[in-house]
């Protein structure tokens, strides 16, 4: 969850990665970047899934992480410590 005036300040998601599968991560990326963060790791909510989802395509999404990680990587100057997590 974040605040409208920051997803707005970081540049909201990126239509060029719409219909790419798991296109939030480049979103993600760019937040986690940009401020502190936090992971929660308890169940806040219930995510219904059935086959019309986008993540019932579980090839796309992980082609479609695939892509935003490399254009992440490339865009953007990584220190070692990002470079490595990438890199794993």
């Amino acid at each position: 969850t974040v605040r409208r005036s920051f997803f707005e300040a970081i540049g909201g998601f990126d239509p060029s990665f719409l219909n790419v599968g798991a296109e939030d991560w480049e979103f993600t990326l760019r937040a986690i970047r940009k401020c502190d963060t936090a992971f929660v790791c308890d169940p806040y909510i219930k995510i219904r899934r059935h086959e019309s989802n986008d993540s019932a395509e579980p090839l796309r999404m992980l082609l479609g992480e695939i892509k935003i990680l490399k254009y992440f990587r490339a865009k953007n100057n990584l220190n070692p410590d990002e470079l490595s997590i990438l890199n794993n």
